[in-house]
């Protein structure tokens, strides 16, 4: 069943204080020539509570803070009263609020750090956990946890995520990767601004990181390469060789073997380009996995 929409005029919204998550409103002139020539597309949601006169009607703004700032720019630059769709919600208290502007987020996506302080706003003044503020928001608890951890990182860390110059995953593995050591936070994100992502992100800070899932299959490729070079003197002579494949293809031996033990060092060069091991410390990883 489709929500009820209806119209409401710009001077009939009330703005919640505290209740807006945006950081920034930039690109509001953009948005209000859009409104002026093709109107709010997407509805706003709204509370719809009594004012104080009997028969006014007062609407607590939810979810929608960029269209209705627009409309406000266009009454105030246009003066034009423009009505703005709406869908009226029930909100038990302000944590519903906040969960209703998470999960509509319809407009323009939050930026990292307007999604944190709304799931520290949850997490501090409404005492939920990371798991029922994952669960309310539709939201993994992995990304609740990244998203408040970027609210504890260094400044310089969160000034690269805000600036564009540092993902909020690469912040997260710095973050982690830190232990919570914000002089160690500062000195890897300056080397990665200075040196580059690959250079420090991917060949240091990821080595070795790979799904549980794709370890998985690793280790049973692990088994499948060590039976197949049996046969040829075993793994030690191919983990020597900068590319195992060719130097399989000259092996004096049986088709079957040489097309078996490629297809597989194949695989496991495949796992060592995903993990930026090398071939060997890709190999000692996985025989230490069998051995625990």
């Amino acid at each position: 069943m489709n929500p009820q929409i209806i119209s409401v005029f710009v001077d009939q919204i009330q703005i919640v204080e505290g209740r807006n998550p945006r950081l920034t409103l930039s690109g509001i002139e953009d948005l209000a020539d859009s409104i002026l020539e093709n109107g709010v597309v997407t509805p706003i949601k709204v509370e719809v509570v009594a004012g104080r006169g009997k028969a006014t009607i007062v609407y607590r703004l939810v979810d929608g803070h960029r269209r209705v700032a627009a409309c406000q720019y266009l009454v105030e630059h246009h003066k034009t009263n423009i009505t703005i769709p709406a869908i009226a919600v029930d909100c038990r208290d302000e944590s519903d609020a906040l969960v209703q502007m998470l999960v509509s987020n319809d407009s323009e996506p939050f930026a990292p750090f307007e999604e944190a302080m709304m799931f520290q706003r949850l997490k501090e003044e409404f005492g939920l956990t990371v798991e029922q503020i994952a669960q309310r928001c539709g939201r993994s608890p992995s990304h609740v946890s990244d998203k408040l951890a970027l609210l504890r990182a260094d400044p310089i860390v969160q000034d690269a995520v805000k600036n564009g110059e540092l993902t909020p995953a690469d912040a997260n593995t710095i973050i982690r990767k830190s232990r919570g050591d914000k002089e160690t936070q500062r000195e890897v994100t300056e080397r990665v601004l200075t040196e580059g992502r690959e250079a420090v992100i991917e060949k240091e800070l990821l080595r070795g990181r790979m799904p549980k899932a794709a370890w998985n299959v690793a280790t049973t490729t692990f088994d499948q390469v060590w039976q197949a070079a049996l046969p040829v003197g075993g793994i030690k002579p191919l983990l020597e060789q900068t590319d195992p494949v060719e130097h399989i293809s000259a092996i004096p031996t049986e088709v079957k073997t040489a097309v078996e033990l490629a297809f597989y060092m194949g695989k496991m060069q495949a796992f060592s380009e995903l993990s930026n091991l090398t071939m060997p410390e890709l190999w000692a990883k996985l025989e230490e996995r069998n051995n625990t």
